[in-house]
């Protein structure tokens, strides 16, 4: 979920960009789409005013990360019964384009309810970003997570809270198996005294959740740690919100559940102690089948801190460590030792946000949803967070949200192993205020794990964060994408017109490749190496132009038809008005006669 006091203005804004490039495209639709999706995204939990009309809303985007357009399947299930609600088609969502779902528009959907989502996608890959608001003002709440690409069988939860200090954590379980999934939650007590264990059946594409007010086997006044376990893929994402009635500063945070995973490495890009008056609490879970003792390297500047748990902590255990014993300032952090989850709580007295640590970064990091001063001034704008996994230099591509343009390349040089960097929008060059982007992240000479904190200065808890999507791509540049044009989309029998093709690496560079050219079906016509496309006598029907480099290709359509015969002053020509002039020639002159 997303955080704000201007949350609702914020969920307004993704509702109106979604309307200006799909309107046209997306509409409530059976799911009846075909073939195999390239990427199934999972959004375990989506809300159209759950609790109210100011209740619980949660907007998500949807980006088209891929080189080639892409149709979105969208289905919405609802969380008591599985049941499917809507299904609904985006069509052809260009690369680097966005897509925006504002539940609270959606006619289609139920209020007061909550919802697993299902985005399919075929033709490109995608991410996907959900922001979860509720309230307005210095009340409001707000948090973030990311959708899930793939689920694991087993899942880590680091911290899950039975009012504590005021923070409840809620979890959220959804299936992304093909059939019913049995997940076992097995808590255990931050000072390992007290465990439990419940039981949960998930339908396929569905969610369920757990509230530990409503448990009785869960303790009040006592922290958590989790292990969920299934037999199928799953994914989980926890809520956590201090916001009993009576509460001065609700707040609140979310994050998403860590798949047990061996690391030698977890990184955290970001700690704080006492900075702009916020606090980190850094929470280690052990996901391994043995003891370990997780060691934690705390960096900034130039300066580092090493420290260890006090002693082994058993599988399933988490230990907690709190920045107020660190000098003031903000820190990054590596966690080795073990195989470990990793997550900071970061909580000031009335914000808060949570973002796990990254135990396998890549070379690059996608960041679908960053602001710079969204909806004024003193609105949203979101700070990156580059950690060094090993990378000495960083590239970052700013494409605006609305168009996809590629607004400016930014680069960063001389990163420290493990140290973190931070990016704010607004000292950008060449970026716009009251503007969103989309940024890929390009990490040279190693990896890099990235966070986003989004942060809102019209009061309320206007604080929260979400993780860079972590990929890994060649650093030698090789042709990606192909843009293919055509001046006109009718030639004439015999006529010729020139195709053009520009080709792309993976890094969004011109490439100066060697591009084939082939025409189906080959009775319409001829195309020469160059592009340039001559249009056979005597045939019609729309000729298909594909242009190649290396395993790179796009298509352009042109129409062949055979010239119109008029009437000038009794005399009979063809005609030809494709051109920038019209043409009048003879009805026996033909193509080969040119």
């Amino acid at each position: 979920m997303r955080k704000a006091a201007a949350g609702i203005a914020l969920a307004t804004l993704f509702a109106v960009t979604s309307l200006l490039f799909t309107a046209s495209a997306a509409s409530a639709a059976a799911c009846a789409s075909t073939g195999t999706p390239t990427r199934t995204i999972y959004l375990p939990n989506i809300t159209k005013t759950l609790g109210g009309p100011s209740g619980w809303v949660t907007p998500f985007i949807v980006q088209n990360i891929g080189v080639a357009p892409t149709d979105l399947e969208v289905s919405f299930y609802r969380f008591g019964d599985g049941a499917l609600m809507a299904c609904r088609r985006v069509v052809a969502l260009q690369p680097f384009r966005s897509f925006a779902d504002y539940p609270n528009a959606d006619i289609d959907l139920p209020g007061n309810t909550q919802f697993s989502v299902v985005v399919r996608s075929f033709g490109a890959d995608i991410i996907a970003v959900v922001n979860e608001h509720q309230g307005a003002g210095p009340t409001a709440e707000a948090l973030s997570y990311v959708g899930l690409a793939t689920g694991a069988r087993t899942l880590a939860l680091p911290y899950v809270a039975k009012f504590v200090s005021g923070w409840l954590v809620r979890f959220v379980v959804q299936n992304l198996g093909a059939a019913n999934a049995n997940v076992t939650a097995r808590l255990l007590s931050y000072d390992g005294t007290k465990s439990a264990s419940l039981t949960l059946s998930v339908a396929p594409g569905a969610s369920r959740f757990v509230d530990p007010s409503i448990e009785p086997t869960l303790l009040f006044g006592t922290e958590y740690s989790v292990i969920l376990t299934s037999d199928q893929p799953i994914a989980a994402i926890a809520n956590a919100h201090n916001d009993a009635p009576g509460a001065v500063a609700p707040m609140g945070f979310s994050y998403n559940a860590v798949p047990a995973v061996a690391a030698d490495q977890v990184y955290v890009p970001s700690v704080a102690r006492n900075s702009e008056g916020r606090n980190s609490r850094v929470l280690i879970e052990n996901t391994g089948p043995s003891p370990a003792t997780p060691s934690l390297l705390l960096r900034r500047g130039g300066l580092t801190s090493a420290l260890s748990a006090p002693k082994a902590i058993a599988p399933g255990a988490t230990w907690s460590f709190d920045a107020q014993t660190l000098p003031d300032g903000d820190y990054s952090a590596t966690v080795s030792g073990g195989q470990f989850a990793a997550l900071a709580v970061t909580t000031s007295a009335t914000t808060a946000f949570g973002s796990i640590g990254a135990a396998n970064p890549g070379n690059r990091a996608y960041l679908p949803n960053v602001t710079r001063t969204l909806g004024g001034p003193s609105g949203w704008t979101t700070p990156i967070l580059l950690q060094s996994a090993g990378a000495t230099s960083a590239t970052l591509r700013w494409y605006r949200f609305a168009d996809g343009l590629l607004l400016t390349r930014q680069q960063l040089s001389g990163l420290a192993p493990g140290g973190t960097v931070r990016v704010d929008p607004r000292g950008v060059p060449g970026l716009l205020d009251d503007t969103q982007y989309a940024v890929v992240v390009d990490a040279q000479g190693g990896n890099i794990a990235a966070t986003v904190l989004e942060l809102s200065f019209a009061g309320g808890d206007g604080a929260m964060a979400y993780e860079g999507l972590a990929a890994t791509v060649g650093t030698t540049s090789v042709p990606t994408m192909v843009v293919a044009s055509i001046p006109t989309t009718t030639v004439y029998n015999g006529a010729r017109v020139q195709a053009t093709a520009v080709v792309k690496d993976q890094f969004d560079n011109t490439l100066n490749a060697a591009v084939t050219w082939t025409v189906s079906p080959t009775p319409l016509g001829q195309i020469g190496p160059t592009g340039l496309f001559v249009a056979a006598d005597g045939a019609s029907g729309v000729a298909t132009l594909t242009a190649t480099s290396g395993g790179a290709s796009a298509t352009v359509a042109v129409t062949v038809a055979q010239r119109p015969i008029v009437d000038v002053s009794g005399l009979l020509f063809a005609l030809d008005g494709s051109g920038r002039a019209d043409v009048y020639t003879e009805p026996t002159i033909t193509g080969s006669d040119a």
